[in-house]
């Protein structure tokens, strides 16, 4: 190909430029007269020729992104079939697919290639890739450098163009100052030697690295992939690091770290940028707070850069540099006397509302998964499990850093451009991962948790090998001297949760080996601890291969602490293996104590909003594992809370930020319009934030703030019980209840009830309207509920403690969310629940026993509700009784049971009331529906038996969506459901039994229980969708019969049929929201193709299975009579996978066939046989344009037709119909094929699953509660046994 350009097209070309009359040759520049003219044109192959060269000649080939900035304009683009673009079935271009080449040929291809493409193409480190790439558009001053190195302009020209043009005659200046420079001494880690004593910006480094810059074309990609060093990390042997861990990791995890390490960060990123956002992002520069610190920002630039973590160059360049982008740089905290200031990379600032940063071209969803969080709980569960299996040795406790961390991994070279910022003189390119990218700790993850599995591996099997290769850490390690006092340890009791470090055949278990980010944490016994600590280190090594002396070592040797002990500062608290507590820093309470005197806290002062949030913050922080203290600034939270109020209500009758959100409404293109909410409530916060207004803190606050002083100061134990913390069984459960006659604490575990009625005063309190200053609350009495479960479990085990289990649990059920909520999170907005938070915050202040509080619902809570709603007065039913007419007391006892029961205790809010009596109505319908109602009314004349098996068929019919609103409703409504109808069936039981539970049992019987379980199963599904029906697409088939074929409702139609058979992903046909103009890239696949079918996807036949060609079946559409469908790129990794469908004649309007057929003309009449562009597209009408089909276009007509089909309100029942999207054809596809009886591997076979986690989206529950109902008609007709 190469050949061909240089010498015959080349010749044509000239030709073809000398014919045509509207260009000239600048003076001296003409075409060269030896050179032989072709009798023939140039033809498209030559250009395509010439086309194919200039792409090669680039390091790197560009992808159209998803993401695009652009200015507050509508971008003129050329339609898909504008003569001035190569049209895709053009059959120049490549008509066989690609070749297939033999190494030796490969090689010879790539050698005939540009030097820039070879390295490429050769590269280990920073490899390229189709799912990432970053370009800008390019304007005059990036042609600048390709100008002067040509040599095109003759000597007038170059004078009169470096008169017009400044940066002309500074790029000139430029190159004469450093190509005098040997751009070699840029390359590798040369340029790094001696870098530990680099204490300002190394003018050398910057000055050839500049100079080598110029020579790769002002392409920043290229000159990180040609220098490689610290950039790329080149030291590391990837290859060794992968075999060493072969055994040790995950396979997953090993396959994101070759990634991590060869490709670079992130895993997707495809973007670009227009000049106008990077104008936007120049002229803004850094933050203020950078601005104004000039020296400290410096200090941080020159530990980066001498780290090789950034690739500096002269500022000067910055005009010419292609494909860039400027993030700016703040410093946070600089004003803040009680934090340490610290840098931030601010990737997701936007200094124009339509502007695009960093965060916004990438995804954390496309990244690997974070598992950092709850780290330190995981070490403590190491650490109680430890205690179990070594009840009386000590247990040390360590931790290491890693340095650098993020740094660590690096970007990929073509996303380092993107990562531009200035620095005073000098232009830095971030090209280790930044603290600020949304990216960067997903990515970094990957080799932490590598570590982790890898340090387990090595304690495990190669214990000699690690104590010698981490000999020189372990002979400088320092431990306590040993102790004999053995009864000072703390136990623990195993559990099922906790069996300890033992396996059942006498191994010990490897530690776990959490990360906190960078902060890898350990703990074991003395024995075993040098092995612990040096497998960490060892695996850490292993992981990210051997240092470099130009390198830091990947060990923070700063942070590094070889001396240990039972208790250590780990991420910002204190364990204590030997009392077995979580411990408040000495240095933080040192620190909170300073703050609050020199703050003056501690007497009525004014504060700003800023200040008030930052002492409650700092206190919230210490009191993580210490909630006492967190229920002492109730009161400031009150006024903190307040005060934003007041300021929010500022904000939103603020005239100049109201006139500022308009401009903002305004200058928001119509592709960021769903933007505007996110900048509205970024904006009011900031403004609430930024508030100065000063308000008066009270004695309330200071006198709180004087008790939290005062106990630190006392030296009281600020700490918690490491057994409260980890999760475990509980030694007691309780359950507790209220009514506005009386409360209820049941605790069967310990044979203790109580029944606290309330006074009459009290109840009068209950009565009172909502709103009411006075009114008691059923929350509050719930959580006195609460309360009293704890008091009395404390109590009662305070005297023999020495029986239960060390740092017992109290299991707690309550059927009040609010209560339950309170207790939690030990807050509260109600004043009378603040005041109970504190009471009950000084009976738990270092208790012994521990609490956890959970939910149950009011259906299952029957021994606390028993309790707390008292019996029924005996004396005043027989006296009622005995004043009615004997033939009517048998009759009428239930019933006035009931009555008994609503006066003592049933709510007397109407609209529950009211509520009751539908489920209770419901219910009797069910029964009459299936000839049940006799057997019930007006005697309950079936076996207990069989009464549980109505009730569990009733309550798969619900869950089955029939339902008073005729949709799906939750476990626990159905659970009120059941409740309603079993109360109304115990009035007429002789017995007066349960009909919900087995005869002497308390629980719900199993067949009820397995239903409402497979119900809980599915509403625990993550982001779950409701099922797209087929009643509903029948609808949509009625409603889009009218509608113009090229329209969006008759597209949305074809689709939505074959999509419920063909179980699709919103991905496979539909783009995401934001891309709905025609015009842009459609969403691409790890490819590079488009990840929606295209018209090469369709292939109808005849008939038997015989061939069609498409024009034949666009001729006539009832010629084809299947469709084969190929899934180019799939999720289960079957590529390339063809489905054949074929006609329904039983109902044309779900013909899939038919549907295809339908799509594939609508794409013909609007986009013409265009390859490689997406079928689902429509005609808008109002704009007068083609568009893509997207995922907000689906769900709002999926919505539509749900809230029709379901009768749902679109604002009451909105949380309920945002469950239906693109998503839920798949779903419907799965119920529609269970449903029908197909076997799983048939389902798993149509809907292209290689698992079971199909199941996740189906209920086990619609066709089988019709099979429950008739064996249960059957069954209602046999006679008694």
């Amino acid at each position: 190909m190469r050949a061909i350009v240089d010498k015959d097209v080349r010749q044509r070309l000239i030709q073809w430029v000398r014919d045509s009359p509207s260009i000239s040759f600048a003076p001296g520049h003409g075409p060269p007269p030896e050179v032989p003219i072709p009798s023939h044109p140039l033809t498209s192959q030559d250009l395509t020729a010439i086309a194919v060269s200039q792409v090669l000649s680039q390091p790197t080939l560009p992808i159209i992104p998803h993401h695009s900035s652009s200015p507050p304009s509508d971008t003129i683009s050329f339609p898909v079939h504008s003569p001035f673009l190569p049209q895709p079935q053009d059959p120049h271009l490549l008509p066989h697919g690609p070749m297939e080449l033999q190494p030796t040929e490969r090689d010879r291809l790539v050698m005939s290639l540009d030097p820039a493409v070879q390295d490429a193409i050769n590269c280990t480190y920073g490899k390229p890739t189709l799912s990432i790439s970053f370009c800008s558009e390019y304007v005059f001053r990036h042609v600048i450098p390709h100008l002067f190195a040509s040599a095109f302009l003759d000597t007038t020209s170059t004078t009169a163009l470096r008169d017009a043009c400044p940066l002309y005659r500074l790029y000139e200046e430029l190159v004469q100052e450093f190509s005098p420079l040997d751009t070699s001494l840029a390359r590798g880690y040369r340029p790094y030697v001696g870098f530990r004593d680099e204490t300002e910006i190394n003018q050398s480094r910057v000055r050839h690295v500049s100079a080598a810059l110029i020579q790769c074309g002002m392409n920043i990609s290229r000159l990180v992939r040609w220098i490689g060093g610290p950039h790329l990390a080149t030291h590391r042997d990837v290859p060794r690091i992968l075999s060493t861990l072969q055994r040790s990791v995950d396979p997953d995890t090993l396959n994101d770290l070759e990634r991590v390490f060869t490709v670079g960060s992130p895993r997707i990123c495809q973007a670009s940028s227009t000049e106008a956002n990077f104008l936007s992002f120049f002229r803004y520069g850094n933050h203020a707070s950078a601005r104004n610190n000039p020296d400290k920002l410096m200090q941080v630039f020159v530990k980066d850069a001498k780290r090789g973590f950034t690739l500096v160059v002269d500022d000067r360049l910055l005009p010419f540099i292609r494909d860039t982008h400027l993030t700016p740089i703040g410093i946070v905290d600089i004003e803040n006397p009680w934090k340490n200031d610290r840098p931030v990379f601010d990737s997701t600032f936007r200094p124009e509302p339509w502007c695009f940063a960093i965060n916004d071209w990438t995804d954390k969803h496309n990244e690997p998964t974070l598992q950092f969080p709850g780290s330190f709980r995981r070490l403590l569960v190491w650490i109680w499990n430890l205690r179990i299996s070594y009840p009386h040795d000590p247990i040390l406790i360590g931790d290491n850093d890693i340095c650098g961390a993020f740094r660590l991994v690096k970007f990929n070279p073509d996303v380092v451009p993107m990562h531009g910022y200035r620095v005073g003189p000098y232009l830095g390119f971030a090209t280790g991962q930044t603290f600020g990218d949304n990216v960067s700790a997903a990515n970094f993850e990957v080799c932490a948790i590598a570590r982790q599995q890898h340090a387990s591996f090595l304690w495990e099997h190669s214990p000699d090998e690690v104590l010698r290769r981490a000999a020189h850490y372990i002979q400088r390690m320092k431990f306590p001297p040993p102790s004999q006092d053995t009864l000072s340890f703390a136990a623990a009791n195993a559990d099922s949760q906790n069996p300890g470090v033992f396996l059942p055949n006498g191994d010990r278990k490897a530690p776990p080996y959490p990360h906190q980010v960078d902060d890898c944490m350990f703990a074991d016994v003395h024995p075993h601890f040098p092995l612990t600590s040096a497998a960490s280190i060892v695996a850490l090594e292993d992981v990210f291969g051997s240092t470099h002396p130009c390198q830091e070592h990947v060990l923070s040797m700063d942070k590094l602490e070889l001396e240990y002990s039972e208790t250590r500062l780990v991420v910002g608290h204190v364990p204590n293996s030997r009392r077995m507590v979580v411990e408040l820093s000495p240095r933080r309470r040192s620190k909170l104590l300073a703050f609050l005197n020199q703050e003056r806290w501690l007497q009525p002062r004014m504060a700003t909003l800023v200040e008030i949030a930052t002492v409650v913050g700092m206190i919230d922080s210490a009191a993580e594992f210490f909630p006492w203290a967190r229920v002492q600034i109730l009161v400031l939270q009150d006024l903190l809370r307040a005060c934003i109020r007041s300021e929010y209500r500022r904000a939103i009758h603020s005239p100049a930020l109201s006139n500022r959100l308009h401009d903002f409404q305004r200058q928001l293109p119509r592709s960021l319009a769903d933007r505007f909410d996110q900048l509205q409530c970024r904006t009011i916060a900031e403004f609430v934030w930024r508030s100065r207004r000063r308000v008066q803190l009270n004695r309330a606050c200071a006198d709180a703030l004087r008790v939290i002083h005062d106990y630190l100061h006392d030296e009281h134990p600020w700490e918690q019980p490491i057994g409260h913390i980890v999760p475990r069984d509980p030694a007691f459960r309780a359950t507790t209840d209220a009514s506005e006659q009386a409360i209820g604490v049941a605790i069967p575990s310990l044979a203790l009830w109580c029944f606290l009625p309330l006074g009459a005063t009290t109840r009068a309190l209950t009565q009172l309207p909502q709103g009411h200053p006075d009114k008691l609350h059923i929350n509050t009495l719930e959580f006195i509920g609460i309360l009293l479960g704890f008091a009395m479990t404390e109590t009662f085990i305070s005297t023999s403690l020495s029986q239960y289990p060390p740092s017992p649990i109290l299991f707690l059920e309550c059927d009040n969310t609010a209560a339950v909520s309170w207790s939690r999170k030990r807050s509260t907005g109600s004043p009378s629940g603040r005041r109970l938070l504190q009471l009950f915050a000084e009976y738990q202040l270092l208790s012994p026993l521990g609490l956890v509080v959970e939910h149950i619902a009011g259906a299952d809570n029957t021994l606390a509700d028993l309790i707390s709603r008292p019996c029924i007065p005996s004396a005043k039913r027989a006296r009622i009784l005995e004043s009615l007419p004997p033939e009517s007391r048998a009759a009428i006892a239930p019933t006035l049971d009931a009555v008994f029961r609503c006066e003592l205790g049933a709510t007397h809010k109407t609209k529950v009331v009211r509520h009751v009596r539908s489920m209770r109505i419901h219910f009797i319908w069910y029964l009459d529906e299936h000839k049940l109602i006799e057997r019930v009314f007006p005697v309950v004349d079936l076996p207990l038996v069989t009464l549980n098996y109505v009730f569990a068929c009733y309550a798969a019919h619900l869950g089955s969506g029939h339902t008073l609103s005729r949709r799906n409703i939750r476990s626990d409504t159905i659970r009120n459901y059941l409740y309603a109808a079993a109360t109304l069936v115990q009035m007429f039981h002789p017995e007066g039994l349960d009909p919900r539970k087995e005869k002497g049992f308390h629980a719900i019987c199993p067949s009820i229980d397995k239903v409402l379980k497979e119900l809980r199963r599915w509403e625990n599904i993550p982001d779950r969708r409701e099922p797209y029906t087929v009643a509903m697409q029948l609808l949509f088939c009625s409603k889009a019969t009218s509608s113009d074929p090229n329209s969006k409702v008759s597209a949305l139609c074809d689709w939505f049929s074959v999509m419920l058979q063909a179980g699709g992903r919103r991905c496979e046909w539909a783009q995401p929201s934001h891309i709905s103009d025609f015009q842009r890239t459609p969403e691409q696949n790890v490819r590079g193709d488009p990840a929606a079918f295209c018209i090469d996807d369709i292939t109808f036949f005849r008939s038997g299975k015989r061939s069609l060609r498409l024009d034949d079946a666009l001729a006539d559409p009832h010629l084809p009579a299947m469709a084969a469908v190929c899934f180019r790129v799939q999720k289960n990794g079957a590529h390339g996978e063809t489905k054949l469908f074929t006609q329904n004649t039983h109902d044309p309007s779900l013909c899939v066939v038919r549907r295809w057929l339908s799509i594939v003309q609508r794409f013909v009449r609007l986009a013409g046989r265009t390859r490689h562009v997406p079928l689902a597209i429509y005609f808008d009408a109002p704009s007068s344009c083609v568009r893509y089909i997207t995922a907000t276009d689906v769900e709002r007509q999926m919505r539509s037709l749900a809230a029709e089909i379901y009768d749902l309100d679109p604002v009451r029942d909105a949380k309920d119909l945002a469950r239906f999207s693109a998503h839920s054809l798949r779903v419907g596809a799965c119920c529609v094929l269970q449903a029908l009886g197909f076997e799983e591997h048939e389902i798993e076979r149509l809907l292209r699953w290689k698992s079971k986690t199909w199941r996740l989206y189906t209920r086990n529950l619609c066709v089988i509660s019709q099979k429950h109902n008739k064996a249960i008609f059957d069954a209602s007709t046999m006679p008694q046994f």
